[in-house]
C-alpha cells in the first residue's frame, strides 16, 4: 500500500499542532458527508478551500474527484462511502486524537473588526502597561470576546485559574 506508506511519511515530517484540529474537523465533516448530514456551505468550507497540509490536501482532492465522478468509483455507492469513511479514519489516526489527548490549544472565531480592536487594546497595554477601555467600541469588543469564550461552556479539562496563572507567570531569573 504505497498510499499508506506515503501518508505515514507525511505525518512524521509535517507535524503541526493546528493540523491536528484541522484533520479532526475534516474527518468529522467526511463522516457527516457520508451520512448525508452536510450542506453546500459545509462543502464549500471543507472541500473548496485548499490546505497547506499536504496529506489533508490530497484527501480533499480525492473526495472532490470521487464526488464529481472523476474516479472509476462513483460517489453514491456503498463502496465509495466506505472509502470516504476510511479516509476519515486515516485522518483521525494521523492525529492520534482521542478525548483524553486533544491538542493543547483553544480557538475562538472573531470578526475582523473584533480582531483589530482587540489587537489595538493589547498593543496599547504592551506600550503603557495600563489596561484601559477608551471607547464603547473597545468595551463591546471585550464583551464579544467574553461571550465567545462563554459560549463554549464548561471546560473540565482546562486548568484552574490558579494553575493557568502559574503556568503563564514567567520564572524569575
Amino acid at each position: 500500500m504505497p498510499f499508506v506508506k506515503k501518508a505515514v511519511q507525511t505525518l512524521v515530517t509535517h507535524y503541526d499542532r493546528f493540523a491536528i484540529v484541522t484533520r479532526d474537523a475534516f474527518a468529522d465533516f467526511l463522516e457527516r458527508y457520508v451520512d448525508g448530514k452536510t450542506d453546500s456551505n459545509e462543502w464549500a468550507h471543507f472541500i473548496v478551500q485548499h490546505y497547506s497540509d499536504s496529506f489533508l490536501e490530497e484527501i480533499r482532492r480525492c473526495v472532490a474527484r470521487l464526488a464529481s465522478n472523476i474516479l472509476p468509483i462513483h460517489g453514491n455507492t456503498e463502496y465509495a462511502c466506505e472509502i470516504i469513511r476510511s479516509w476519515a479514519f486515516l485522518l483521525r489516526s494521523s492525529t492520534n486524537a482521542s478525548n483524553q489527548h486533544k491538542p493543547d490549544i483553544a480557538t475562538i472565531d472573531m470578526t475582523p473588526s473584533e480582531a483589530v480592536v482587540l489587537d489595538w487594546i493589547l498593543r496599547r497595554y504592551s506600550e503603557s502597561d495600563t489596561l484601559t477601555v477608551e471607547n464603547p467600541g473597545e468595551q463591546q469588543c471585550l464583551w464579544n470576546v467574553q461571550c465567545l469564550l462563554e459560549k463554549h461552556g464548561d471546560h473540565p479539562v482546562w486548568p484552574t485559574l490558579e494553575d493557568a496563572t502559574a503556568e503563564l507567570t514567567p520564572e524569575e531569573s
